[in-house]
């Protein structure tokens, strides 16, 4: 049980580290301003970023158990 606590923990850190990470990059790459000059809410970079970071945090748990059952 522990070795799962522990692994849901890092890839919890993991996700909210890269999630803004890759907004960050979503967001210089595709800025939110329309023609007038006017800033929007970006819903297509928070969801692009929330779906990639949901399966690499699925990743690094999987990852992450694996690791400490070998100890």
């Amino acid at each position: 049980m522990k070795i799962y606590l522990i692994s849901f923990v890092v890839s919890l850190i993991f996700m909210s580290v890269s999630t803004v990470i890759t907004y960050t990059i979503a967001d210089s790459l595709h800025p939110p301003v329309t023609e007038e000059g006017q800033r929007y809410m970006p819903t297509g970079n928070i969801v692009k970023s929330l779906l990639l970071n949901f399966v690499l945090g699925a990743f690094v748990f999987i990852l992450t158990v694996k690791i400490l059952r070998k100890k």
